[in-house]
């Protein structure tokens, strides 16, 4: 069992945290532990809601994870937002990306009726952007079911997973891009497809599944159901997962024009392959 100790300290009264050892305990308190070494000491900033999110990841992951809070804050102000220093007592360590992807992961879990609902798993690798996207947002709304009605939330729990691997058709890579403002005067940001992949996978296909929503007071509700990750690893393997199956891509007929070209390219082949003797024949007179 994996065991990690949390020790608040306040970011006003020690500038560097990283840089020092958080106060200990009494070795009488019975959530005293011993030292840890430094090499996997790691610093992150949490929001005043931390405690709730400890809880809520206590309760997702079961035995997995094992916390202990070993000094809690007083008072917690958006002025004085502490500073998480956690330690891994584990054989490999545990980093402060990968432990903020398992928050990220679970949060909002609570805010959802998970009776009943299905947790259906995506493969994104190989697949192509927009028509994954299309079959996610239709089980979100629970347009697969019997039991649809546009004003009811009854969709199921959607994982998606290998969201680095997603294809696009096309020159979408470098001509499609996501363009912000941020308000002040001549800030109109953007970014190509091809460096939102670099930067962040899950962002493409959450905005490609959010802006396929209908735009109505349950369009928040059925985004929260998505959880999109860029590897293979999720928390949710105790969870009955079902893969979902993608259904076959639908080739429409040729075009006559290019139809003809394919047709012409398929004959010329054929003759070449039919007649290799006289070709070569043909080289040794135009050699001579």
């Amino acid at each position: 069992m994996n065991r990690v100790l949390f020790y608040f300290q306040n970011q006003k009264r020690i500038p560097n945290p990283a840089l020092r050892r958080p106060r200990r305990l009494s070795p009488s308190h019975p959530r005293c532990r011993a030292p840890v070494p430094p090499t996997r000491r790691s610093t992150i900033a949490v929001p005043t809601s931390f405690r709730r999110s400890v809880v809520e990841l206590e309760l997702s992951l079961g035995s997995q994870f094992s916390l202990v809070v070993s000094a809690p804050p007083t008072k917690l102000t958006p002025r004085l937002i502490p500073c998480l220093t956690f330690f891994a007592e584990t054989d490999n360590g545990i980093s402060c990306s990968t432990f903020y992807r398992k928050l990220k992961a679970l949060a909002g879990l609570r805010r959802i009726n998970l009776e009943g609902l299905r947790w259906r798993v995506f493969d994104a690798k190989g697949q192509v952007l927009g028509r994954m996207a299309s079959q996610i947002s239709i089980v979100l709304q629970g347009k697969d079911k019997p039991t649809y009605t546009p004003y009811r939330e009854d969709g199921d729990m959607c994982i998606v997973l290998n969201a680095k691997d997603i294809c696009v058709t096309g020159r979408k890579l470098t001509n499609k891009f996501y363009r912000w403002h941020t308000g002040y005067v001549g800030h109109l940001k953007e970014r190509s497809l091809k460096d939102q992949l670099a930067k962040d996978p899950t962002e493409v296909i959450r905005k490609a599944v959010f802006r396929m929503l209908p735009r109505n007071k349950l369009r928040d509700d059925r985004d929260r159901k998505l959880r999109i990750f860029s590897g293979s690893e999720h928390p949710f393997a105790d969870r009955p997962l079902e893969p979902f199956v993608m259904p076959p891509r639908n080739v429409r007929e040729m075009r006559p024009r290019a139809k003809r070209a394919l047709i012409r390219a398929q004959k010329k082949a054929e003759q070449g392959n039919a007649n290799p003797t006289a070709k070569k024949g043909d080289e040794a007179q135009v050699s001579a």
